[in-house]
């Protein structure tokens, strides 16, 4: 069905030996900076959702990692970081019916008092960590089961065709990326923050696996193009939060300028007021 919808996608390029380590380190650095920036914004609010969406950011970079390293050509020709049939693919549906699944376990509907904003104080944080840490292990210890235990996974790539894969693995990863976007965007309908942009990320990875599926091989224009909409998914929220973070440091510069004015004025007349011929008293103190 995705053939005959996209019948560009099908079109064979050719492999670019340096695209998939270059374009995946990108998407790897933008999760973990992600990442960073969302527990922040937890520290800030105590919103338990964010740590969630951490988590996924943290399931994507290690996801990415892996698959970078099982990807034909890119560390090894030899086992065990090497191309085989079967890890490579399973790693990147990992990615993409993982991430997804997260981003919707973030923003479905959590009981009341789960909701509510929590005091983050030392041991929240520790626990924060904790949880981060947790998060990685298990990944990893994903990634490396996938790598040693290649032989127990069906092979869904013959070459470098993707049929197989798209007839296993479509229709399911569809349905919960689909499903998973669905969830999200009823989550998030009501946030005004960065955090609506989850949603766009969601849909952003459906149309990447529409793609994928269609492409029927490796190395053509929908499996180019999946992978430019994947480094798409993965900047959205993280332009977000920084566009967000600069409107704050560019608010709190203007409040800060503006109390300096007020510390050494009058109110009423607009003159300067004895503060300013106070030449001992620091800046700071008048503020």
């Amino acid at each position: 069905m995705t053939v005959c919808v996209l019948p560009f996608a099908t079109h064979e390029l050719g492999p670019a030996t340096s695209f998939v380590p270059a374009v995946m380190s990108i998407i790897f650095i933008l999760d973990i900076v992600t990442c960073f920036l969302l527990i922040t914004r937890f520290h800030d609010i105590g919103d338990r959702r964010l740590l969630a969406l951490s988590l996924a950011y943290v399931w994507s970079g290690f996801m990415i990692l892996g698959y970078v390293a099982a990807f034909p050509g890119v560390i090894s020709s030899h086992p065990p970081l090497g191309s085989w049939a079967s890890t490579s693919p399973w790693l990147y549906l990992g990615w993409h019916v993982g991430f997804p699944v997260l981003l919707a376990v973030a923003w479905c509907p959590w009981p009341g008092h789960l909701c509510r904003p929590v005091p983050v104080n030392q041991r929240m944080r520790a626990t924060v960590r904790a949880c981060l840490l947790v998060g990685a292990a298990a990944v990893g210890t994903i990634v490396l089961v996938s790598f040693f235990g290649h032989s127990f996974l069906p092979v869904l790539i013959h070459g470098t065709s993707l049929v197989r894969m798209s007839e296993i693995t479509g229709p399911p990863a569809l349905a919960l990326g689909v499903a998973s976007a669905v969830i999200i965007t009823r989550g998030t309908r009501s946030r005004v923050g960065p955090e609506r942009w989850v949603a766009v990320t969601a849909w952003v990875c459906v149309a990447d696996m529409i793609l994928l599926f269609a492409s029927l091989h490796r190395y053509s224009v929908g499996w180019y193009w999946g992978r430019g909409m994947t480094l798409v998914a993965v900047s959205l929220v993280f332009f977000a939060m920084m566009s967000e973070f600069t409107k704050l440091y560019r608010q709190l510069l203007t409040e800060r300028a503006s109390l300096v004015v007020t510390a050494r004025t009058d109110p009423l007349t607009g003159l300067a007021n004895r503060s300013v011929l106070n030449l001992e008293t620091p800046i700071d103190r008048l503020i």
